[in-house]
C-alpha cells in the first residue's frame, strides 16, 4: 500500500491517514505480529461482513458497478493483450485493499457511512487511474508472488 499511497500527490490526505491506521492495526513492528496475524484477519473480516450488512454496501450492485466499471472502463485487458490476464488481478487487488481499508477503518469505530466509502472509492480509483506506472509496479510484484503464471487468477473468478 506505501508504494502505491505514497507517490501520488492526488488523494494522499485521505489514503494516507487511512494507510497508518491500518499500519497500526498490524502493529507490523511487533515481535509477536506472526501471532496475532490470523486474529487480525478474523477481526477484519467480521468488521467487513458488518460493513457489508450495516452500510451501503449491503446493496449488491455498489461493489458490482464499481467493478463493472473498471472493467468496461479499462476493457478488460483489451489495450494490451500480452497482459490480459493480469485484469483479474488488478481486480483482486483493488477489492482487497478497499475492503482492508474499510474493514480497519470499522475496526477503530470510525463510521463507515455512505460518505466515507464514496471518499474511499473515489480517492483510491484516483490513485489507481492516474498513477503514472501502477499496472507496471503491480506487474512487478505480480510476477515475485505467481512465478510466472497467470492462469492461476482466474481459478479464483469462480
Amino acid at each position: 500500500m506505501s508504494r502505491f499511497f505514497t507517490t501520488t500527490a492526488r488523494s494522499k490526505h485521505y489514503l494516507l491517514p487511512a494507510f497508518s491506521k491500518t499500519m497500526h492495526f498490524f502493529d507490523l513492528e511487533s515481535e509477536s505480529l506472526n501471532e496475532n496475524m490470523a486474529v487480525n484477519w478474523e477481526k477484519l473480516d467480521s468488521e467487513w461482513q458488518k460493513i457489508l450488512s450495516t452500510s451501503c454496501l449491503a446493496e449488491p450492485y455498489v461493489l458490482k458497478n464499481y467493478f463493472l466499471y473498471r472493467i468496461y472502463n479499462e476493457k478488460f485487458g483489451l489495450y494490451n493483450l500480452k497482459k490480459s490476464l493480469r485484469s483479474p488481478y488488478y481486480y483482486i487487488v483493488d477489492y482487497f485493499y478497499i475492503k482492508t481499508l474499510l474493514s480497519v477503518q470499522s475496526a477503530y469505530d470510525i463510521e463507515v457511512s455512505m460518505e466515507s466509502i464514496q471518499l474511499m472509492f473515489c480517492h483510491y480509483s484516483t490513485v489507481t487511474q492516474h498513477t503514472f506506472n501502477l499496472h507496471q509496479q503491480l506487474d512487478e510484484l505480480i510476477d515475485k508472488l505467481n512465478y510466472g503464471d497467470d492462469l492461476s487468477c482466474l481459478l479464483l473468478l469462480n
